[in-house]
């Protein structure tokens, strides 16, 4: 009887484990929009050309990849240390374009959507995106270690430590 129940828990508690929850996005009308989907052009390749700016940013997350047929982003982002984000952007060919980089703080700050949460992101924009932390290229001045990041779950920035592994999106001038 108990080796019963126990394999009856241990068969519960891994189907709850498997599950895939995600949260769903929370906007408030009361609040003003700040990434307004009319700011962007929204490129078939898996890009978005911020008009305010001049910035182009990848719509998915490094390790996601576009899906051009149903127009979101599919697959996991990959998690890394600040040093691999700052390499891999060196190496990322989103577009054809080779000259993405590793977002600062100010400007990663532009994409957040301050009138939502889980994520704090315009989702047309950016479909299918963690509400994680993502890092910027800032580090944090006095603490060579640590680099600024936003949680996207609310839109505030905060600091980690830079051998930790976050999220990352590219950014790179649109010409």
């Amino acid at each position: 009887m108990k080796n019963s129940c126990t394999k009856n828990l241990l068969l519960m508690a891994s189907a709850l484990l498997s599950l895939n929850v995600s949260a769903v996005q929370t906007c408030f009308s009361e609040l003003t929009t700040t990434t307004d989907t009319a700011n962007f052009t929204l490129l078939s390749n898996g890009l978005a050309q911020d008009k305010v700016t001049g910035l182009m940013w990848s719509r998915c997350a490094f390790g996601q990849t576009w899906d051009s047929a149903n127009t979101t982003c599919t697959g996991t982002p990959s998690q890394i240390t600040w040093q691999d984000a700052l390499q891999a952007s060196v190496l990322a060919s989103d577009g054809g374009y080779t000259d993405w980089r590793v977002p600062n703080v100010k400007e990663i700050a532009t994409i957040v959507e301050k009138s939502c949460v889980e994520p704090a992101l315009n989702e047309a924009v950016f479909p299918a995106s963690s509400s994680e932390n993502f890092w910027t290229s800032t580090t944090v001045m006095g603490t060579e270690t640590s680099a600024w990041s936003v949680a996207f779950y609310n839109g505030k920035n905060n600091t980690k430590e830079k051998l930790l592994d976050l999220n990352v999106r590219f950014v790179r001038f649109a010409q």
